[in-house]
């Protein structure tokens, strides 16, 4: 039955996705533990004497360069089921393959304008390797990692104006985790690194965590421009001032291909950063619980939920699109791993 409803599944989650877009000009993506938004379920923001209404701990998503917001939709699904609300973000900065733009303001759509006008806009390609501007990336992140910062502040605003209902009621604002695929996972670190006051810091008591997927962590176009810099390069900057850690550490898992475990300085950055995050991590490889994991047999696109959009498996894997491993052990591997970690830390 996998191999007929999981596509399904896949198509639905992108559907409904698609349809935000009239709703929230953030272009976000909402997933809830079962029973939470579902038609028959009480209002959101409604309360009872005898009960303290639940909340459930926050996870925001940032897709990867020339993706979507819906391309890990399974993933966020599985999230949700452990009990978590996961948004994913679909960002309007030229970085996504499509993204629908409108120009109507908030309270136009608060209003259910339909008069409203859109565009779509479509990737916008960067500048060439020969002519290399290396302020471009670091910008552009900038952009989305505000988009993350926006998008945890529509869904915790208490009388939503857009949605009927009120999202904070259901949300435990206390604990925010960051996620992100290959330039999402980079935007999620950035993201971090902006917004100290999401994460433990000694003056408060909030919980945070990153899920960093096969992150890009290092720009080299070194051969043809002579550029190369660790990416972000303020957040390893920081972390590496950063005389006194105090004994906090941001509860991290980073999960990683073959693929890009193979690139010698992306691989290197991604574990320097693993270690200045989490620096009491360092050693605990041995004990079988690391933060730190590469998945044997993966490429880059064994991240998304492109094996279960009906293309034959063997097909991908010879035109070595996915990497040699069963993709479907691969996804497991994934899911198990981020299941592992959210339930050690968060539950």
């Amino acid at each position: 039955h996998r191999y007929v409803l999981s596509p399904l599944l896949t198509m639905v989650g992108a559907s409904l996705s698609f349809l935000s877009y009239y709703n929230v000009p953030l272009c976000l993506q909402l997933h809830a533990p079962a029973g939470v938004l579902t038609p028959d379920a009480p209002p959101i923001g409604a309360t009872t004497t005898t009960k303290k209404k639940k909340k459930y701990p926050l996870i925001v998503f940032s897709h990867g360069l020339s993706g979507t917001g819906h391309e890990n939709t399974l993933l966020h699904l599985a999230w949700a089921k452990l009990g978590f609300v996961v948004v994913s973000v679909h960002h309007t900065d030229g970085s996504s393959a499509r993204v629908r733009l409108y120009s109507s303001s908030l309270d136009d759509a608060a209003d259910n304008d339909t008069t409203s006008t859109y565009e779509d806009r479509y990737y916008e390609h960067g500048p060439s390797f020969q002519n290399y501007d290396p302020n471009f990336r670091p910008n552009q992140i900038q952009k989305r990692a505000n988009d993350l910062k926006q998008a945890v502040g529509y869904v915790t605003k208490s009388k939503n104006t857009i949605l009927e209902d009120d999202l904070s009621s259901i949300i435990d604002t206390d604990t925010i985790i960051l996620s992100g695929f290959s330039y999402g996972a980079a935007t999620a670190a950035l993201a971090m690194y902006n917004n100290p006051g999401w994460f433990d810091n000694n003056e408060n008591s909030k919980k945070g965590g990153l899920i960093l997927l096969d992150g890009w962590f290092y720009i080299d176009v070194m051969k043809s421009a002579g550029v190369e810099f660790e990416f972000p390069s303020q957040v390893f900057e920081h972390y590496r001032q950063s005389k006194e850690k105090n004994g906090n550490t941001i509860p991290s898992v980073f999960i990683n291909s073959q693929q890009f475990s193979k690139y010698p300085k992306l691989y290197k950055a991604t574990c320097d950063l693993e270690e200045l995050i989490s620096p009491q991590s360092s050693g605990v490889e041995k004990s079988g619980d690391s933060n730190m994991h590469v998945l044997e047999g993966t490429t880059h696109q064994n991240f998304v939920d492109m094996i279960w959009w009906g293309v034959p498996l063997f097909l991908l894997q010879k035109l070595k699109v996915i990497g040699p491993m069963d993709a479907r052990d691969a996804y497991q591997n994934i899911l198990h791993i981020c299941a592992e970690f959210l339930k050690k830390n968060f539950q």
